[in-house]
């Protein structure tokens, strides 16, 4: 069973998300930043979760390969808090450049809908290592709206719409969609 200290496990719609993410962003201003290795220092900045492509999808059905987004406080006067890139010179040549998570971030993976499957793939919110008082200032205001008219089933936060896929037999995916169905979510005593 996951730990949950500094980290909440959820599954959730884009209709479950979405209220949450936005009143999470009127407490705090932030900007998501989403992990990716490029070939330039460029960096892709959204203002709120709800502007993520896919936002509430799942394209590969798998929770380890979905997309991350580490979550900062905008500074004031509009600067942004996320850091710059660093370089990562390449064995071939060249090099490759990445931002690394900060003590003053959390890290998101949204989950959602896998279409071809029609699972639902599990999400996480998490502190970094050694979190500075900003990130655990920030994970309370994420903890408190994000998941704001969720329910707790094992060590699972779902949503309302993920809720009510549950109880209809929708799978609720752990790890990946190929995965055996072992692994899924099931009510407890359940199969």
């Amino acid at each position: 069973m996951p730990s949950l200290k500094g980290r909440r496990f959820f599954f959730g719609t884009a209709t479950d998300l979405r209220a949450g993410a936005l009143a999470a962003e009127a407490a705090v201003q932030v900007e998501y930043l989403l992990q990716e290795m490029r070939d330039d220092r460029a960096r892709t900045i959204f203002a709120s979760l709800t502007q993520v492509p896919e936002f509430g999808q799942s394209p590969r059905g798998d929770v380890s390969d979905a997309p991350q987004y580490f979550i900062f406080k905008r500074r004031l006067f509009g600067q942004s808090g996320v850091p710059r890139p660093r370089g990562i010179p390449q064995r071939r040549g060249g090099t490759k450049y990445i931002v690394d998570p900060t003590r003053d971030c959390l890290i998101l993976r949204c989950g959602g809908l896998h279409a071809p499957s029609g699972a639902l793939v599990a999400g996480e919110l998490q502190l970094p290592l050694d979190p500075s008082s900003t990130a655990r200032g920030l994970f309370e205001v994420y903890r408190k709206e994000l998941f704001r008219g969720f329910r707790k089933i094992r060590s699972y936060w779902l949503g309302p719409e993920a809720l009510e896929g549950f109880r209809a037999g929708q799978r609720l995916v752990t790890i990946a969609v190929r995965s055996p169905r072992e692994y899924d979510l099931a009510e407890v005593g359940g199969a």
